[in-house]
């Protein structure tokens, strides 16, 4: 994927497990872009393109440490475990597109803890996650969406299984789950 001459994307890995430090200047007018990283619907480019026009694809990142899950749509979790890693797609957008992200997310503009999700920073791009938590599974077409954005942007799509997997499994009883050796059998099954 290309990026625009006026554009300068500089990604310094300090290592596995610490932060990316990302920056995005705008050579022209001499400032800072905000930078959004989108892990679900908002990866699809057709989707994208509708809600945020002005929005600018840079490429995919794994950020290790999160993961997706769903909770009937995606969201992320912050993990114990380094292994675990977040396919994301780090997008360059205007303050228009923000608002019009605060609004498809559910912000509530009055405070961020109350709307369906709220604002947060990590590894200092700007992203979304959910005021609830609890798992449950999404739609077929959430789903397929989010699978179309994973091939837009060129990620693993096995991270995006794991969760769908997960979100089945954890709706399992005790004796339910007792029929698999493995949660990974179990997704095995349903995909």
């Amino acid at each position: 994927m290309s990026i625009e001459k006026k554009y300068f994307f500089y990604l310094t890995i300090m290592n596995y497990s610490s932060i990316y430090k990302i920056y995005l200047i705008n050579y022209k007018e001499q400032q800072m872009t905000k930078l959004y990283f989108a892990y679900g619907s908002n990866l699809n480019f057709e989707q994208m393109s509708m809600r945020c026009p002005n929005a600018v694809s840079l490429g995919p990142l794994y950020i290790p440490s999160w993961k997706l899950v769903f909770r009937g749509v995606a969201d992320i979790e912050q993990s114990d475990n380094n292994d675990d890693l977040l396919p994301v797609g780090v997008w360059r957008i205007t303050e228009q597109c923000e608002q019009s992200l605060d609004i498809y997310e559910g912000v509530n503009p009055n405070s961020n803890n109350d709307g369906l999700y709220k604002k947060i920073e990590v590894c200092g791009m700007m992203t979304y996650k959910m005021n609830s938590d609890g798992y449950s599974p999404p739609s077929s077409y959430y789903f397929n969406g989010i699978l179309d954005g994973y091939q837009n942007f060129g990620l693993n799509s096995s991270h995006l299984y794991d969760a769908l997997g997960w979100s089945y499994y954890s709706k399992l009883s005790k004796a339910e789950r007792l029929g698999y050796d493995r949660y990974s059998d179990y997704v095995k099954e349903i995909v």
